[in-house]
């Protein structure tokens, strides 16, 4: 279950765009299409200024499930259970990389 928190729905939706993006913005969500205009240009209006290290890893759970959410609203994937939540590989017939490495 998400909660709202405006860093995490920025984090998440700033990090869906880097990785998602074709010719520089997601073309799949809505607000981009009617604006014409990429999210981090959206996230620059607002003066959100991703860390400069900011990946899956860096995501606090509540982002990764806004990620998520998003990623399947605008059909980028299927289920949340196409990505393993703890690396942010995405999984293929044998499951993720990071799957059985525990000890």
């Amino acid at each position: 279950m998400t909660r709202f928190d405006r860093l995490d729905i920025c984090e998440a939706h700033y990090l869906l765009e880097l990785e998602w993006n074709s010719s520089g913005w997601l073309q799949e969500r809505p607000s981009n299409t009617r604006r014409m205009e990429a999210t981090h240009v959206q996230l620059e209006r607002i003066h959100f200024k991703p860390a400069l290290n900011l990946g899956w890893e860096e995501l606090s759970d509540n982002a990764r499930n806004i990620y998520l959410d998003a990623a399947i609203s605008f059909g980028l994937i299927k289920s949340s259970t196409d990505l393993c939540f703890e690396c942010g590989e995405w999984k293929d017939s044998q499951g993720c990389a990071c799957e059985g490495d525990e000890e």
